[in-house]
């Protein structure tokens, strides 16, 4: 059975780019990309940029909620779509633990994304992301108060936070909070 048939709310997926990647997003994934080391275009290329979260499943259409520069809101995406990496039946923290999401942690992620409908685009969050990958001192709490203070999110915090709110660490690797790009939620998929 594949990861797609399994899909259920709560779930996310990740696409490798998507239609409203502007220059000013695709200049701040750069920088992003070279802090975490992916210094050529081809290695660049195969990274995942976009994240969202799934808020229903209706046959082959997946009702979707995900940050965007106009702010979070919700999308549709098709259940078939081969360019998806979904993390259904996949999904695993960052010491290699299976998570395995019950039916209240599903909901409360669910809740949580709309809860957060029209919360705004963080476009500072990618140099403070930056900062932190390149070791600034303070950088990761800058991040954490950033994100905190403004409640605004790039698609893969609004994922990971989301994750959190519903008692769910994804990410157990003493990295700085909302320090979470959509390439590290694909780490998390094998």
């Amino acid at each position: 059975m594949t990861a797609a048939a399994l899909l259920q709310p709560g779930d996310f997926g990740l696409v490798h780019s998507t239609s409203q990647t502007g220059q000013l997003i695709g200049a701040a994934e750069w920088l992003d990309e070279l802090t975490q080391g992916h210094w050529s275009s081809a290695d660049r290329a195969s990274l995942y940029r976009h994240a969202f979260l799934v808020e229903a499943v209706d046959g082959n259409t997946v009702h979707a909620i995900e940050a965007r520069p106009s702010g979070a809101g919700r999308a549709t995406y098709r259940l078939d779509n081969p360019a998806i990496l979904w993390s259904a039946g996949r999904l695993r923290d960052s010491t290699g633990q299976p998570v395995m999401l019950t039916t209240e942690q599903r909901q409360q992620i669910v809740a949580w994304a709309v809860a957060h409908i029209g919360a705004g685009y963080s476009w500072v969050a990618y140099l403070r992301q930056a900062a932190v990958r390149l070791h600034v001192p303070g950088a990761g709490a800058w991040l954490a108060h950033q994100v905190q203070a403004s409640g605004q999110f790039i698609c893969s915090q609004y994922t990971d936070a989301a994750y959190q709110a519903a008692g769910v660490h994804l990410f157990r690797d003493g990295r700085a909070p909302y320090d979470v790009a959509p390439s590290d939620l694909a780490d998390l998929l094998g």
